[in-house]
């Protein structure tokens, strides 16, 4: 009889022990998985200052990155100060010699020889207003996220026209070949302005000492990029590999900042895009901005030139 009473409490006392260890195991399993809650909490809330951090230093850095493409801009500008006052000064100087001249005309009734003058008038204001017009878009001050789908050739034409003056100072002849004009491409289109300015006063400044001062700037796609490239006759690069090219302080020149080429490849980059260089067949070097097609436009552009 006292063996089963003894049994039985042996039994009894098993199954308390295997309840009271279950209860141990479930109160160190809710510890656990409300520890691991909090560090999972705590994790998630430090997470969530880096990430607040990241964002602020992204933003600080893209702010101070547009202020030295703005600071690159005024200085291109400064750069072509002197020709642009002279492009501005001689439409000045010619519009008080044909109003002079209408005058006279009037006092000696030649109306006809008058309403010609006044035309011409009319015309070079007109031709002072848009380099005006220009150059107060090209200093605007702009945004690298500020893109949109424009077609290419206007670009490269509106840079042209901005650099005018500079091409008639340094006497630099320049060969536009710009036979597609239907591609389209996902833009700055102020700072690729900024980019092939950038890149043709290198060019002209490279021709300075040369007999021949020859620029060229061409155009030219395949089905997923397009291709401009700028040529020039000058002396061209001792190294066309070397990697301090596009470096920041990186100079040839003698009163050079040397960020010229290193923000023009900042900006291309940010458009998906890359700068190469090599020899140019003029004899110089080539520098060549490869961007890629807006792909609203890929089916339809031609192979290449």
């Amino acid at each position: 009889m006292a063996l089963v009473f003894i049994s039985l409490y042996l039994v009894v006392a098993l199954a308390e022990n295997r309840r009271y260890r279950h209860r141990q195991i479930e109160q160190l399993q809710a510890e656990a998985k409300q520890k691991l809650e909090f560090q999972v909490m705590e994790r998630t809330a430090k997470l969530h200052v880096e990430i607040d951090e990241r964002v602020k230093t992204e933003k600080a850095l893209r702010q101070a990155q547009d202020e030295l493409i703005q600071a690159a801009k005024l200085a291109v500008l400064g750069q072509m100060s002197a020709s642009i006052s002279h492009e501005l000064n001689n439409p000045l100087a010619a519009i008080r010699s044909f109003a002079e001249n209408g005058q006279r005309f009037i006092d000696k009734h030649k109306v006809d020889r008058a309403k010609d003058n006044l035309n011409r008038i009319v015309a070079l204001t007109e031709r002072m207003a848009k380099i005006s017009q220009q150059l107060k878009s090209f200093a605007r001050r702009s945004d690298a996220n500020e893109l949109s789908e424009v077609k290419l050739a206007p670009v490269v034409f509106s840079t042209i026209e901005l650099i005018q003056p500079q091409l008639k100072s340094h006497q630099v002849k320049l060969d536009c070949v710009v036979d597609q004009q239907d591609i389209l491409v996902v833009i700055n289109p102020i700072q690729l302005e900024q980019v092939l300015i950038n890149l043709m006063t290198n060019a002209m400044q490279a021709m300075e000492s040369s007999p021949e001062k020859q620029l060229s700037l061409t155009i030219e796609s395949t089905d997923s990029a397009v291709m401009i490239h700028v040529d020039d006759s000058g002396p061209g690069l001792a190294d066309y590999s070397s990697p301090t090219l596009f470096e920041p302080f990186y100079t040839t020149k003698e009163n050079g900042l040397g960020l010229g080429l290193s923000i023009s490849q900042q900006i291309i980059h940010n458009l998906d895009g890359h700068i190469h260089v090599s020899e140019s067949a003029l004899g110089g070097a080539r520098f060549s901005v490869e961007l890629p097609v807006s792909r609203s436009a890929q089916p339809s552009i031609r192979k290449p030139l």
